[in-house]
């Protein structure tokens, strides 16, 4: 659901930022938001164009990305 109503931001030419939320003993488990992200922007394909990468703020784990202009 959340990846559909990103895809239309993305149509919509708008950019989307993508946050995965650790909590507790999930901080030592990096590689499975990691894992997410990537997920995620394998489904949204040749439409996005990363324009942050992935990295840690705080407990979270955020990218930027926007529609590829072509």
């Amino acid at each position: 659901m959340r990846l559909k109503k990103a895809e239309e931001f993305i149509d919509r030419g708008d950019r989307v930022k993508l946050t995965v939320k650790f909590r507790g003993r999930e901080m030592g488990h990096p590689e499975a938001g990691y894992n997410v992200v990537n997920q995620a922007l394998d489904l949204l394909g040749e439409k996005i164009l990363v324009e942050r990468e992935t990295k840690f703020e705080g407990r979270n784990l955020t990218t930027i990305v926007g529609p590829n202009k072509k």
